[in-house]
């Protein structure tokens, strides 16, 4: 959950790139790493689940009772399957 909440913080627009002299994603070479790709140098991961862990951090902050649940018990969030459209079962 820390991991995906600093890959938010942390990763720019696309404007935001081009602005500090970056290029687009569209571009086959990018002058400078991503954010996924530092952050998972960082913590001996892959980029991919840098991401994963981004889109599950923003699903646990936008959804109150998910949130609740992982608070109140830290170990839920290895049994808590991420997935669009989550549903209180």
């Amino acid at each position: 959950m820390l991991l995906g909440r600093r890959y938010n913080r942390q990763k720019k627009t696309k404007a935001e790139a081009g602005a500090i002299g970056g290029v687009s994603k569209g571009q086959i070479d990018t002058c400078l790493p991503s954010t996924a790709q530092k952050l998972a140098a960082q913590h001996g991961t892959s980029e991919a689940t840098v991401k994963r862990a981004g889109r599950f951090a923003e699903e646990v902050e936008s959804t109150p009772e998910l949130k609740a649940a992982l608070e109140q018990d830290p170990s839920a969030k290895r049994e808590t399957h991420w997935r669009r459209g989550w549903q209180e079962a």
